[in-house]
């Protein structure tokens, strides 16, 4: 293999990397300069899952989101909660949760996430006004299934065609250039070293786009496929690489080890995360951000002045911080201020639900 079709595959593969990794970037940058002066509360009347999406997007994680979102009912008045030493703690009805319209840039989002919410709340309680954490019925374990698939959709459309045609666009560009790419080397390759063999790169070319595209397909409709799909795939596509490396010059093994591994490295890693959001997502961004590093940044004589101002600033704020993951940091802070319980709560609180 001449050293002049070995440098260009090279570059062509590392280009293809690049062009993928640049998208992701300028969405990071676009986050950054999103950011706005000191918020000292969420935006008005976003729940939990509302700012996870808005803030998190592709990344969110909603495993966790049962303690705040039980937090923000008992904060709304919806709930109380009652320690039980049996049980966990005992989670009492007061009122159905009621959609809040007075949001800072509403949309059909945050609807979709209360009717989300609406339908966990009515699971849990039933024909009931009683829930306890630590006796829940095997079959609550389905429904809070549920609820988590739903809050990580939501959280996927934040970057959708629908909301950004952009991010889209590029994640569509970045899969065909890096195949398109393999496709070329592959070809340069084979043109180059004369070897029959190089037809069994069909079978890796083929397979990176079934890992991109036909394995997420099918198993979103059954998600037991999965693991069997990614296994069969690989040995598919992987075997036959193999073989093909194996009867190859080293170069030409070193060229096309490299361009099959960064365009399953685009396809499959990078160009999902790609995520440039359209201007109404990014202020909401902004403002959760600067509402994280004010928390995060202030002083203690400040957290007493709001809490002063707002006795229950405390807890109107704690949900959110299970959210953004920021607890930690704000204990040695809170601990230090003196506030009375709230009204909706018998026992400890920052104790058994915060720390």
């Amino acid at each position: 293999m001449s050293f002049g079709v070995f440098i260009t595959c090279i570059a062509l593969a590392t280009a293809a990397l690049i062009f993928a990794v640049v998208p992701l970037i300028i969405g990071k940058l676009k986050k950054k300069r999103a950011t706005r002066p000191v918020e000292y509360y969420p935006p008005r009347g976003y729940s939990p899952i509302d700012v996870l999406q808005k803030y998190y997007g592709k990344r969110a994680d909603a495993h966790d989101l049962f303690n705040p979102i039980m937090l923000y009912w008992a904060e709304c008045g919806y709930i109380t909660i009652e320690e039980d030493c049996k049980r966990g703690l005992k989670l009492t009805r007061i009122k159905n949760p009621e959609f809040s319209k007075k949001r800072d840039y509403g949309d059909a989002v945050e609807l979709d996430n209360f009717k989300l919410e609406r339908e966990l709340f009515d699971e849990l309680f039933g024909p009931n006004d009683v829930f306890y954490t630590l006796a829940a019925p095997s079959s609550y374990d389905g429904v809070y299934d549920t609820f988590m698939r739903g809050a990580t959709n939501g959280a996927k459309s934040v970057s959708s065609p629908e909301r950004n045609p952009v991010s889209k666009k590029l994640h569509i560009a970045t899969c065909v250039a890096a195949e398109a790419v393999l496709i070329l080397i592959t070809a340069l390759v084979a043109a180059n070293t004369g070897s029959f063999i190089m037809a069994a790169m069909l079978f890796p070319i083929i397979g990176t786009v079934a890992c991109k595209f036909a394995v997420p397909a099918i198993s979103a409709e059954n998600r037991m496929f999965k693991p069997f799909m990614i296994l069969f795939f690989a040995v598919w596509s992987g075997a036959p690489c193999i073989a093909v490396l194996a009867n190859v010059p080293a170069d030409a093994a070193i060229v096309l080890a490299y361009a099959v591994a960064t365009a399953f490295l685009t396809m499959t890693v990078l160009s999902p995360r790609i995520d440039i959001r359209a201007e109404s997502d990014l202020e909401i961004y902004g403002r959760i951000d600067s509402f994280k590093r004010f928390l995060v940044e202030a002083e203690l004589d400040k957290l007493e002045t709001l809490v002063e101002d707002d006795p229950d600033y405390f807890y109107n704020i704690l949900p959110y911080c299970y959210v953004l993951k920021i607890t930690e940091k704000m204990k040695p802070k809170f601990d230090r201020i003196d506030m009375d319980g709230p009204s909706w709560y018998l026992g400890d609180l920052r104790d058994t639900l915060m720390f």
